[in-house]
């Protein structure tokens, strides 16, 4: 499909966890809504505000909540993987490789 004729829809899951649904959009938002009502908590852009790269077809990956933290790859330089509280979108923690500062899907294992 050529660059011309895309047109940005989601591509990842939504994630329901303690009445709320967590979502990403192709520009990079993060939402947080209110399972009950539907209306927005809070919300934030993680590609503008952590310099995400390798996204160019859309941001595609879908919230890993664990331990009241949003859980979610970047790519930015200094922001590989994010940590944002669940609650209120606050970045908790970040961390960044090099060799690993694009974005590819999400790598996590469960116990």
């Amino acid at each position: 499909m050529s660059a011309r004729r895309y047109v940005p829809r989601p591509r990842s899951t939504p994630t329901f966890a303690n009445n709320k649904i967590y979502f990403t959009a192709p520009n990079g938002l993060l939402e947080c809504l209110d399972a009950s009502g539907g209306h927005s908590l809070w919300s934030v852009n993680v590609l503008q505000k952590f310099k995400g790269r390798g996204a160019t077809f859309g941001y595609a990956c879908s919230p890993v909540i664990e331990d009241n933290k949003v859980i979610l790859p970047v790519g930015g330089p200094s922001a590989s993987v994010i940590a944002l509280d669940a609650n209120t979108g606050r970045k908790m923690a970040e961390t960044s490789e090099a060799a690993q500062n694009r974005i590819r899907s999400n790598r996590f294992t469960a116990k």
